[in-house]
């Protein structure tokens, strides 16, 4: 193999130096909208500047791709909350929304102070302000799974002597999607000091928390409400309907135990999507630009057409080691699809076309955005890890400490009846594989072992978690005896009838289970 040029481990050495907040990785997708408000015409605030421009960086080191804004008109804001939205329902992942500035609640219905608004008497509110339920709204639109509001709006409402109905503070929200957690800067009906430093109090303890390795958010909260109370008399609030871990810097504990990524919510009447390319059903990719074989999607993904390999359309974003990008490519959420994986050395080199060249004079499609040439793969030997470098063409092994990028990719399902499973290949294996189960012949051993006869019909070795055939209730040593009502004798039986199956049909299995005999639906496969 060849040694990776001493130029290359200078310029990673150097730039993590420059750069070190970019080494925290994020596993899964996540977008940010940060706004803050302080520039009233009545009632100016100092901090809420500050405070979203301070979240806002510390959310990009998290892996938070963030809208921010500040000192935001009515109509801009309301346009960043509808981008935030858009982005979220493509992206999926997890969505958070910070809000600083003033915020107030009329009839128990909490409204978002935009820069400039004219309010000269309560009724003005509604049509002035921005209703917190629109950002509910967007959230619960784009179903991602796991959504986290913070406000920091419960300061004092400066319109308060010209209404009847309003009252101190916000009120409580109580119709969240789903998977949301909302935080306060203190308790409904209360009011919040803005702070004497550069960030309120409340901000100032989540920027502290939410840099905590190993913590899930449920903890990070709790330190932040003993920090505030602690400093301030005012007790932070949240409303929560997680129903999964979420940690904004995952710590070795959650790594080892696989709890680092929460956006594993479980399906909402979506069965018919298999697990192992879940994306949400109204949700369509459109094409957006070609490239010779590849095809970019408006959902962020890139489809190469020659090896059916999907890819994400930008790499990680940031530098990360080995590990960090293992966890980053297995959670990552483009397109709403769930099986992204880290590639392999001789995939990351099916994309490098010498004849093609970026800005960055990286041998590849412009469709797919490199900001590094040099990019992780799966394969690892002892303390490294296999790379493939945009630049020349090579592969390279460079400790799994080190840090580069990661580019996450997907093998797109084919239609069954596009398939090469022929019989001849069942010869070679002994096993088949369709819809996330490995299924083998029944020998002699296996019926003697199961009081079956020879011939009856093929076994199932093998259920892919998440699966279509984990969807659908497919277990480990059951026996196929029919597919779509007609009987199986053998595997190359069963391969050829699976292969004839047309995209988007479904399929009915007969499974024998112990004494029982129950039929089971596999659901059509889409794109």
């Amino acid at each position: 193999m060849h040694a990776l040029p001493t130029r290359i481990f200078l310029v990673l050495f150097i730039f993590s130096l420059i750069c070190p907040s970019s080494l925290i990785a994020a596993p899964e997708q996540r977008i940010a909208l940060v706004i803050g408000n302080s520039a009233y015409s009545s009632g100016p605030l100092k901090n809420p500047v500050n405070d979203s421009a301070d979240m806002a960086e510390t959310l990009k080191r998290l892996g938070f791709d963030v809208i921010l804004k500040k000192n935001v008109a009515h109509r801009p804001m309301e346009e960043a909350i509808r981008d935030f939205g858009n982005r979220l329902k493509k992206q999926k992942g997890v969505g958070l929304f910070f809000y600083a500035g003033h915020g107030l609640q009329i009839n128990g219905v909490n409204y978002l102070i935009p820069i400039g608004a004219k309010v000269d008497k309560e009724t003005d509110v509604q049509f002035e302000a921005v209703n917190m339920e629109r950002v509910l709204a967007e959230m619960a639109n784009a179903e991602n799974g796991l959504n986290i509001v913070m406000l920091d709006a419960c300061r004092d409402n400066p319109f308060r002597s010209l209404f009847r109905s309003a009252g101190r503070g916000l009120a409580m929200i109580s119709n969240a999607p789903t998977g949301t957690l909302i935080s306060y800067s203190t308790a409904p009906n209360q009011v919040a000091r803005d702070g004497s430093g550069r960030n309120s109090p409340y901000t100032a303890a989540i920027l502290k928390r939410i840099l905590e390795p190993g913590l899930t958010i449920e903890d990070v909260f709790k330190g932040v409400r003993q920090q505030v109370r602690k400093e301030t008399g005012q007790v932070p609030w949240e409303l929560s309907s997680l129903e999964g871990k979420f940690f904004f810097v995952p710590g070795e504990t959650s790594r080892v135990k696989g709890e680092d990524v929460v956006s594993k919510m479980p399906p909402a009447n979506d069965a018919e999507i298999p697990a192992t390319e879940k994306r949400p059903s109204d949700v369509t990719a459109n094409e957006i630009k070609r490239d010779g074989r590849f095809i970019a999607y408006d959902d962020g993904t890139v489809l190469d057409t020659s090896t059916n390999l999907m890819w994400a359309s930008k790499d990680s974003g940031r530098d990360i080691n080995w590990a960090d990008a293992k966890i980053y490519c297995e959670n990552y959420r483009g397109g709403g699809y769930t099986d992204w994986r880290m590639p392999k050395q001789n995939e990351l080199a099916g994309l490098y076309d010498s004849s093609k060249s970026n800005l960055s004079r990286f041998h590849v499609t412009d469709l797919i955005q490199l900001q590094v040439p040099l990019l992780w793969a799966s394969e690892t030997k002892d303390s490294k890890a296999g790379t493939f470098f945009f630049k020349n063409g090579k592969l390279y092994w460079l400790r799994a400490s080190e840090s580069t990028r990661a580019l996450p990719v997907r093998s797109v399902r084919v239609a069954a009846a596009e398939r090469k499973d022929r019989p001849e290949r069942v010869a070679e294996t002994g096993a088949i594989e369709f819809f996330g189960m490995t299924s083998r012949e029944i020998t002699a051993e296996i019926a003697a072992q199961q009081g079956i006869a020879t011939g009856l019909g093929v076994i199932i070795a093998n259920v892919t978690p998440g699966s279509p055939a984990d969807d659908a209730g497919i277990r480990t040593q059951d026996i196929i005896l029919e597919v779509n009502r007609t009987k199986i004798s053998s595997l190359k039986d069963y391969t050829k009838k699976m292969a004839a199956v047309k995209a988007g049909e479904n399929v009915l299995l007969l499974v024998k289970r112990g004494h029982a005999k129950i039929y089971v639906v596999l659901k059509g496969l889409n794109r």
